[in-house]
């Protein structure tokens, strides 16, 4: 998205981004801001905006789910989907698929521990050791 038109292009003055024409000259800023678009869509590189940016903050919180997941299954896995819960309201897609990666986790470690026993503490012990 383009930056706002802040300055008249015809004459240099003061103008609100939400002007639709200049009030010194009357230069029509409407028109000006949709040459601008048009301008920026031909230089960006199409199919650019499809994925979304995994901000550091997101990546954080989604490594901790899936090591508290790890760690305790049952508890980490109620949280991870708490935050799944809570990104999704916010709409905060990166951070929901993170969280819910952590649920996996969680629900695949507890299948190994009820269908193998002695998996779990195995399996963590010798990440330990």
């Amino acid at each position: 998205m383009a930056r706002a038109i802040t300055k008249c292009p015809d004459c240099g003055s003061t103008v609100s981004q939400f002007a639709a024409g200049c009030a010194v000259c009357g230069f029509d800023l409407v028109t000006a801001r949709k040459e601008r678009e048009q301008r920026y869509a031909r230089l960006s590189v199409p199919g650019t905006g499809r994925l979304p940016h995994i901000t550091g903050e997101d990546f954080l919180i989604g490594a901790l789910m899936i090591i508290v997941a790890f760690a305790s299954p049952l508890l980490g896995g109620v949280i991870a989907g708490l935050f799944a819960l809570q990104a999704h309201n916010d709409r905060n897609i990166p951070r929901r698929n993170l969280c819910l990666v952590g649920v996996g986790v969680a629900v695949l470690m507890l299948i190994l521990i009820s269908l193998l026993p002695g998996t779990y503490s195995r399996l963590v012990f010798s990440l330990y050791s």
